[in-house]
């Protein structure tokens, strides 16, 4: 019960406390900083989240894949060669998108970047992006704290922490100050995520074993370059496809007001990651050791006892954002209220994403990373098509429906290669 409690129970309850304090923070910021500044600073946070994720390139994947592994047969050299490893690439990408970054901006004083008709990069969004590296090592300290057992701790960096902090600082700025900029916001965020890395920087060195301190080094350099690749695209084709929706209406809608209705649908529709988070601590785990059993009748069993699960859940939150979308839009401002449709919309996409949630894990479990990447890569092609269509004409509601037809495509797509290859039905209500 005491395992079970630690490993499950408390990880859950912190992502519910970091999910409230999130929610909170988007609240606040989108009501001091109106329907426009809101949308460009959640274009701005979107943008570092993807550019954390090109730093990273697959390494907090690789510490879940391989340090659990190396505790349990106590191969401490090769923590410590992993660690090595992973860090310097973690330090010349952040070197190398840092030039990268700073060359653009600077080249956008010229007027050949005027005339070539490229995106300007504005002073808050390259000011937000310079905290890239400190978000990417925020995610790899958080995967190396569950690496090493300590799930409590890698729950309440990577999810509580970064957020609460985000939160006093703008109920502390708007109570000294006269309300908060967009360029307030920005401070305050970079000043939340170097108090948080400096806090897990302490917590990973307290969690570390202390015999890997006097433990030379070895390495698997092969096996580490291998993994890194397949977990990358896995990891950036995740990422995109959270945040391509923004982006295309950014850059495809003329209003202004467009990327800040959309950003706060996306807030709102945060509370479905609740159940899935949930579902996966209690049911990964069993998957995996029933994949690598190959017991695949109980597999099955376990399948249709998760998706009953967690389609009554779904269903019930999809009726409260149903009955009370315009309440709900109302609490982030008057100016919000007119995009009730694409928020139950949206809703009803993400949510058929995770009555099917069960797809991915099993295929790659089972080893068909290769074969699951490329329906992720379709649909994600897919939803930048039907942006393409469907954005100029309808705006938000457009946006919508791109990701609802995407996300139905991809679960389809997942339950036919699960059922083809492992004949295993993973919505089998």
């Amino acid at each position: 019960m005491t395992a079970t409690y630690k490993q499950i129970v408390v990880p859950i309850t912190i992502f519910i406390l970091g999910y409230i304090a999130e929610y909170t923070m988007n609240l606040v910021m989108a009501r001091f900083l109106g329907v426009v500044a809101y949308g460009d600073f959640s274009v701005a946070f979107y943008m570092v989240r993807l550019t954390a994720i090109v730093i990273l390139l697959g390494n907090y994947l690789s510490a879940i894949k391989f340090i659990p592994a190396y505790v349990q047969r106590k191969h401490w050299g090769l923590i410590k060669g992993f660690l090595y490893y992973h860090s310097r690439i973690l330090l010349m990408m952040s070197l190398f998108v840092l030039a990268l970054i700073t060359l653009y901006y600077v080249f956008s004083f010229f007027s050949i970047h005027h005339y070539l008709k490229l995106p300007t990069l504005d002073r808050p969004v390259f000011l937000m992006l310079l905290f890239a590296p400190l978000l990417a090592i925020n995610i790899f300290i958080s995967s190396l704290l569950a690496s090493f057992k300590q799930p409590t701790w890698s729950s309440i960096t990577a999810r509580l922490m970064f957020p609460v902090f985000l939160l006093m600082g703008l109920i502390l700025w708007s109570y000294l100050f006269d309300g908060i900029a967009l360029i307030n916001a920005l401070m305050l965020l970079g000043m939340s995520l170097i108090v948080t890395v400096a806090l897990q920087f302490y917590i990973l060195f307290q969690s570390m074993p202390r015999i890997i301190n006097s433990t030379k080094a070895e390495f698997a350099s092969n096996d580490w370059s291998n993994a890194l690749m397949p977990l990358f695209i896995s990891s950036l084709l995740f990422t995109i496809s959270n945040q391509i929706n923004l982006y295309m209406l950014e850059i495809l809608h003329p209003t202004e007001h467009a990327v800040g209705y959309f950003a706060t649908i996306l807030v709102i529709i945060s509370v479905l990651w609740l159940p899935r988070h949930g579902a996966a601590l209690v049911y990964n785990q069993n998957i995996g050791a029933l994949v690598a059993t190959e017991d695949w009748p109980a597999l099955q069993r376990l399948a249709k006892q998760a998706a009953r699960k967690l389609t009554l859940i779904m269903l019930f939150i999809l009726g409260i954002i149903a009955i009370f979308a315009t309440h709900i839009l109302a609490m982030f401002g008057k100016g919000f209220v007119t995009v009730e449709w694409p928020l139950i919309l949206t809703a009803m996409g993400c949510s058929i994403r995770s009555m099917f949630l069960f797809a991915d894990p099993i295929l790659k479990y089972a080893g068909f990373h290769r074969k699951n990447v490329f329906p992720q890569a379709m649909t994600l092609s897919l939803n930048i098509i039907l942006n393409i269509i469907l954005v100029p004409i309808y705006g938000v509601l457009g946006v919508a429906w791109s990701l609802f037809i995407s996300r139905f495509t991809l679960v389809i797509w997942q339950w036919y290669l699960a059922k083809k290859l492992l004949n295993i039905n993973v919505f089998c209500l």
